[in-house]
């Protein structure tokens, strides 16, 4: 009955050990998320900034191209709203690259791909 009594007191010091090192582990897992969340907010307005400046100076950029175009050859309307369309179009093909993690690589493979 003694032996037993050890026996059982031995692994419930194993649980209580193992109970005990699960606990801290995910003490650290927890805090480890709040700093990584507190660490990458910045980076995460500095992406947001970049996609929206990126997708207004492509769009800007086409449509001053189109009017200088339209300038030059007297159809004031035409490329202006063409290029306007098409700068509309690459700059919502690179904030959707960009927010999906596709990066500027060729193709639309994952960086992780």
């Amino acid at each position: 009955m003694l032996e037993e009594n050890k026996s059982e007191t031995h692994d419930l010091d194993l649980l209580d050990a193992k109970v005990q090192d699960a606990i801290r582990k995910e003490q650290r897992r927890i805090n480890g998320d709040v700093n990584s969340v507190r660490m990458s907010a910045p980076k995460d307005f500095r992406n947001a900034f970049s996609l929206i400046a990126e997708f207004i100076g492509t769009v800007v950029l086409f449509a001053l191209g189109g009017y200088y175009i339209d300038k030059y050859f007297g159809t004031l309307p035409l490329f202006t709203i063409i290029l306007f369309l098409l700068g509309l179009a690459v700059g919502v093909l690179n904030s959707w690259r960009l927010f999906k993690g596709f990066g500027y690589a060729a193709g639309y493979k994952h960086k992780s791909d």
